[in-house]
């Protein structure tokens, strides 16, 4: 008779624990005046890109370039490297 107490006790609590976690849709609507959890980008281009003058997304900065001349038989000549 105890065993049977204990197990109805147990899923007693076990149901009452699931009805108070479940939050899957909130009682009130969300305030006016708080922020929207949404980041906007910029022309929807992403993080770190923008839009360029004819419409394409852009990086924000220009990739770096190691330029050295070395000598060759015909002459000086200008390497760049990334």
């Amino acid at each position: 008779m105890m065993k049977m107490v204990a197990t109805m006790a147990a899923a007693g609590f076990m149901i009452a624990g699931m009805a108070i976690g479940a939050e899957a849709m909130p009682a009130a609507p969300m305030p006016a005046s708080q922020a929207p959890a949404i980041t906007l980008t910029a022309g929807g281009c992403g993080v770190g890109w923008h839009r360029g003058r004819y419409g394409h997304c852009r990086r924000n900065f220009r990739p770096v370039r190691h330029c050295f001349w070395r000598h060759t038989p015909w002459g000086p000549r200008r390497v760049c490297r990334r």
